[in-house]
């Protein structure tokens, strides 16, 4: 997991659109869930307690994998019947909760504190960008 989320992290760093989000967030609220860190890399994560890293992510997982937040597409030269039947069979006993029974149907809210309150709003930023491709 440690590697994919560093690979992910990576990816970032080199996408100008990923800047410039970074920049538009560190603008916002301190108070504001927007503002926050949003990815990690291995030396990050390395730093983190192991036991309670697993956690948070199981935490995390718990609080946000359950059916009202998913779906679910299939393909294949099988017949649409034979799809939904499998479909059903494989996925059909995930409570609506998810596992843990913790899961809302919508996700959290971050509009409250309000990440970029009116007075916030007057900047003009200008951003050059480091090269002709993302």
């Amino acid at each position: 997991e440690v590697s994919a989320v560093d690979s992910e992290h990576s990816k970032n760093r080199r996408s100008q659109e990923w800047s410039v989000q970074q920049l538009l967030q560190s603008l916002a609220d301190a108070r504001s869930p927007v503002q926050r860190f949003h990815t990690g890399n291995t030396e990050t994560l390395k730093k983190a307690d192991k036991v309670s890293l697993a956690r948070k992510m199981v935490e995390f997982f718990d609080a946000n994998y359950c059916p009202p937040r998913m779906r679910l597409v299939t393909f294949g030269p099988e017949s649409l019947a034979y799809q939904l039947e499998q479909a059903q069979l494989n996925f059909g006993k995930i409570p609506a909760k998810g596992a843990s029974g913790l899961c809302a149907a919508r996700p959290r809210s971050f509009a409250s504190p309000n990440p970029y309150p009116p007075d916030s709003l007057r900047q003009m930023l200008r951003v050059q960008g480091l090269s002709t491709m993302s």
